[in-house]
Order: C-alpha cells, then sequence, then structure tokens
C-alpha cells in the first residue's frame, strides 16, 4: 500500500489522502506493465536502490501518464528492517489516450493492452515523491 505522497503525486493520481493510501501500489501500474515493474523493484530490493526507474502509470480517472528519471530506494530502520521503498519521480508527463478500454460493471482492469501514445502535455519537472509500506506490495 502506498503510505506517502506529495501534493504533486495526489494530484497526478487525481486521489485524495485516504484513498491514496489505501491503493495497493501494484495496482497503479497499468496490467501489461506489472510484471516489468515487479522486476525493477526486486532489484531494488537487492541492491538498495536505483536510479533510472521509468514506467506507465494510471491515475483514477483513468488517466494514463508516464514517469521518467525516478529514484527508488529501501526504506531501512536503524536495525536494517526493510519497511517497504520509496521514491522521488523528478519528470512526468500525460500520455494521449489510446486503446483505452472502459472497466466492466465490476470496475475490473481498465486497460487490457497499452500502447504508448503521443505526448499530451503536461509534462513537468516538478518532482513527486510517495512510498510503499510493504515489499510484498509488488
Amino acid at each position: 500500500m502506498f503510505n506517502y505522497g506529495n501534493q504533486l503525486a495526489l494530484a497526478l493520481f487525481e486521489m485524495d489522502w485516504e484513498k491514496f493510501t489505501s491503493l495497493s501500489s501494484r495496482l497503479s501500474a497499468e496490467l501489461v506493465n506489472r510484471e516489468e515493474r515487479t522486476r525493477l523493484l526486486a532489484d531494488v530490493t537487492r541492491h538498495g536502490f536505483i536510479d533510472d526507474y521509468s514506467g506507465i502509470r494510471i491515475s483514477a480517472r483513468k488517466r494514463r501518464f508516464a514517469i521518467q528519471d525516478a529514484t527508488v530506494w529501501n526504506l531501512l530502520d536503524a536495525a536494517g528492517y526493510h519497511y517497504g521503498q520509496a521514491a522521488v519521480i523528478r519528470s512526468w508527463e500525460y500520455l494521449k489516450q489510446e486503446n483505452f478500454i472502459p472497466p466492466d460493471a465490476s470496475g475490473n482492469e481498465v486497460l487490457q493492452e497499452a500502447t504508448v501514445g503521443q505526448k499530451e502535455g503536461g509534462a513537468s519537472a516538478s518532482p513527486f515523491t510517495m512510498a510503499n509500506s510493504d515489499i510484498r506490495d509488488y
């Protein structure tokens, strides 16, 4: 579960604090990109951090955005106990909505396949940060 997101993260994901902090972080990624995301986060667990993370995320309103130039690191306590992972994302960009399939009546997976479409704009160099409290939440 996410346990932290700054105001820009909340705005990009189009969620309030309560909804964001009850979201499983793996559900913030498109279905087809979850395997790659899992592999990269496993690298963070093994090596302590990565500084070149990128991926596609989905907001609560099903708006797609690319994150780039992210640093992801492990959250450890003084004794070295692993609490989760955190990220700072230095660059993001909304993507044009292509191949969007609306959710079914039960709200199941929204995107059946992903196409990185043309950029829609809204790019920013403002960083946003978020943290995941459980590494098993890939």
